[in-house]
């Protein structure tokens, strides 16, 4: 959850943003309304929390601007005046609650997660919004009577929407919650669901624009004065939400403080040295206000502004702000005065004191953190299997714990998330509960992979599990041993790192502080301490994101950021800068260079993890539109041709066959002439296709130019992929076309390197080998495509 601290008071907002980051909410913060109006249009937040009296743009002003705009998050407003009419006027704007300074942290947090509970999913048994009955269990679809006949995907908006009434999902969000990364198409295809879901609603005389636009953000439901209330029963499941998924971060948060614990412990030693630079440097402007040694006033700066970035990743908030007031005292003209010396002195004191105590109490913390064991929760109500399981799994070093009942499940999942749940389907007192309660468990984070251990005959729960996300479905009976045997893959699958991240920075501390810090949530990082070995390293790691420090030796991070940028096959990647300067000159500099983001020092976990996450869901989506074909799903061109390459050079290098083939749509502009473009479209995407879902992932196919597709099969003989291909041509004919519309395929296959050493030759050889098929049905070279089965 992503919430925005709007407040003019230092203090205040340092201490909301502490509470709030405590959470595992990703926090940022602002001092005036017109820069918090500023960051709402540029940003998605879950919350708002704004004060009443701020300089620029007032509190009360900004919330009714917000409103009138359509954005539709919560708004908590803080003021210091408990006065009953500022309260109604606030309320009035738009807010969704008041508190009044100076209030409990405790209150303030619950009143927080209350707001933002009614944005997320809640689980009934039949979904309903304006007279629209939604059923989960049978996945059909009612507007009063009568039954809506939707597509999956349709259903799966609508699903999505339903579950959160309150909240606007831009089109990026919906790609994301309903395609998986293979199949997902442009922005354009989100749109068109849309207006058919649209319209089906209103053949149905749903109400006029259920789904609304929310200008320049996304789709809603749109807000209705009256709403059925859901039972009792999924209140209760809604309201053990929050707090199990507050524990779930809360659990992540406490072990990256063991483990920061530990890395101090190691680097405190350097740390304790650094900070004897400085106090070498402040010794020697003591005795000499006017000189001291250029070499040791470089090194005191450069230690400084190292240490301004690292302590408060280790708690030593005070910390950062001593290192940064001594950089800026430094820094000042020679001579220095006698009040800026005795500042500087006591600065570097009261660092070297923070400095030692936090050793200290670092060495208690890492002393009584213990080695973990992998956690399993067993919901199972046949006590007997269960202490059977419990045996074996004592000889596995498993932390096992079971419970009979999901209520004593939502505690467990609240107090000590497990890593892997093994569930029995029927531990429920009915189907709904259960399902409900898996719902929960797959909104943990990290996620919380999900065994079931049902009946062999139930079907229906199995496809359930499907929809759900469960990871396995076992029959009783069952083993113990292949129990966990079954447990430690699906663990070993779920630690599997989603997404490469690269970080460059000549500070071992944060080189060794990141990883901690990003790997439980799914990146795999590699670090880099040289950039002088920027280049192969990249190329090596081919990581998904790139994060790159602003000064280190030898190169700095805005030159290799220039350099990435320069290259045609990098430069889409995604560019990601720590630094410990704020000038909004250095700032604009990083964005000259090509960044895409930036994060100042000290580092806060889940903020970097949330601009990370942000940033690679963007990069998905930019590079489906710039290497992928939105019509036909084939590849590219352009990007096709470097894979085709790397084809060519694989198979010269391990002596594998590889063949290189055209499907040429010989007719496509007579069809185009005949019918209308549309329809030529329409054929183009039910053959490009065919021709990538009847591929292997290992293959190429890009459409290579209007009415021609180039494919590369890796590994297979010219006759073997001369066969195949014709058999996907084959499957171009629909049975009981509407319209049926004559198609002409040509098609050739030759091999590397008899036809050809080089992508060139192989092209000009396949192109001039291509021949009308003859082995389709109907007349010799022709098939015919319904295009209304085809849409």
């Amino acid at each position: 959850m992503r919430i925005l601290v709007v407040e003019d008071d230092q203090a205040t907002a340092a201490a909301l943003t502490t509470l709030l980051r405590n959470c595992s909410y990703a926090v940022e913060t602002t001092t005036d309304g017109e820069s918090a109006a500023d960051m709402v249009e540029a940003f998605d937040y879950d919350l708002l929390l704004l004060d009443v009296k701020l300089p620029k743009l007032d509190g009360i002003t900004l919330c009714r601007q917000l409103r009138n705009q359509g954005y539709a998050m919560p708004i908590l407003l803080l003021t210091g005046n408990d006065n009953s009419h500022e309260k109604a006027v606030g309320l009035d704007a738009g807010a969704d609650d008041y508190v009044v300074k100076p209030f409990d942290l405790e209150e303030l947090e619950a009143r927080i997660r209350a707001l933002l509970r009614r944005g997320q999913l809640h689980t009934t048994p039949i979904l309903e919004w304006a007279g629209i009955e939604l059923d989960p269990s049978s996945t059909q679809v009612n507007y009063g009577n009568q039954p809506l006949s939707l597509t999956p995907k349709e259903y799966a908006l609508l699903e999505l929407l339903m579950r959160n009434p309150r909240r606007v999902f831009s089109c990026g969000m919906l790609l994301e919650h309903l395609w998986i990364y293979q199949d997902m198409p442009g922005e354009e295809a989100v749109r068109t669901h849309i207006k058919g879901l649209r319209h089906k609603l209103r053949d149905a005389t749903a109400p006029p624009d259920v789904i609304e636009t929310v200008y320049g953000i996304g789709y809603r439901l749109k807000p209705l004065s009256e709403l059925k209330t859901i039972n009792a029963q999924a209140l209760t499941l809604k309201n053990a939400q929050s707090p199990s998924q507050q524990n779930a971060g809360g659990a992540i948060l406490e072990n990256q403080a063991k483990t920061i614990a530990t890395i101090w412990q190691r680097y405190q030693p350097r740390i304790s040295n650094q900070v004897q630079v400085i106090e070498q440097a402040s010794s020697a402007l003591t005795a000499n206000p006017g000189l001291i040694d250029p070499t040791l006033q470089q090194k005191a700066e450069q230690e400084t502004h190292t240490l301004a970035g690292s302590l408060g990743m280790f708690g030593m908030q005070k910390g950062t702000e001593l290192a940064r007031n001594i950089e800026q005292i430094l820094k000042m003209p020679r001579p220095l005065a006698t009040e800026h010396i005795q500042e500087l002195q006591q600065a570097v004191d009261h660092l070297r004191q923070t400095v030692d105590h936090s050793a200290h109490a670092s060495l208690e913390q890492a002393t009584a953190s213990s080695a973990t064991v992998p956690s399993l929760l067993v919901i199972d109500a046949d006590q007997q299997w269960v202490l059977d399981l419990t045996a074996q799994a004592t000889h596995w070093d498993w932390h096992l714990q079971a419970v009979a009942d999901l209520e004593a499940a939502y505690r467990v999942l609240m107090q000590d998330p497990p890593q892997v749940i093994l569930i029995d389907p029927d531990v429920g007192q009915n189907k709904n509960q259960t399902l409900a309660f898996v719902e929960q468990v797959n909104r943990q984070i990290p996620r919380i992979p999900v065994l079931f251990l049902g009946n062999p005959d139930s079907l229906h729960s199995r496809l359930e599990v499907v929809r759900l996300g469960g990871k396995v479905y076992l029959e009783k009976p069952i083993a113990p041993i292949q129990i966990l045997h079954a447990v430690d893959e699906v663990l070993q699958q779920a630690q599997a790192m989603t997404a490469k991240v690269m970080i460059v920075d000549d500070d071992d501390q944060i080189l060794q502080m990141l990883p901690p810090l990003l790997e439980p949530w799914g990146f795999k990082v590699n670090t880099l301490a040289d950039p002088r070995l920027f280049w192969q390293t990249l190329v090596t790691i081919a990581p998904d994101l790139l994060i790159l420090d602003v000064e280190m030796p030898y190169v700095s991070g805005m030159e290799l950021c220039q350099v990435v940028r320069n290259d045609p096959y990098w430069h889409n990647l995604p560019i990601l800068f720590l630094t410990a300067h704020t000038e909004a000159a250095i700032v604009n500099q990083i964005f000259v260079a090509g960044a895409d983001d930036f994060v100042s020092k000290p580092v806060v976990g889940p903020e970097l993890v949330v601009r990370l996450v942000n940033r690679l869901e963007r990069m998905q989506l930019s590079q489906q539109l710039w290497k992928v074909d939105t019509l036909t799903k084939a590849d590219k061109r352009q990007p096709a041709m470097f894979r085709l390459e790397q084809m060519i050079k694989q198979a010269q290098g391990l002596q594998q066959p590889l063949c290189i083939a055209l499907v040429k749509i010989s007719n496509l502009r007579q069809i185009n002439y005949d019918h209308d473009l549309a329809t030529g479209d329409a054929v183009l995407r039910h053959v490009g296709r065919q021709l990538c879902q009847g591929c292997g992932e290992e293959d190429v196919v890009t459409r290579w130019s209007g009415n021609e597709f180039l494919i590369g099969l890796y590994g297979v003989s010219q006759a073997e992929a001369e066969q195949h291909l014709q058999h996907l041509c084959e499957g171009y004919r629909h049975e009981t076309p509407d319209q049926p519309v004559l198609i002409k395929i040509k098609m050739g296959v030759v091999q590397y390197p008899e036809a050809g050493a080089t992508l060139s030759t192989l092209y000009k050889a396949v192109d001039q080998n291509a021949v009308t098929l003859t082995h389709l049905p109907r007349s010799e070279g022709e098939s015919y495509v319904g295009l209304a089965n085809d849409r």
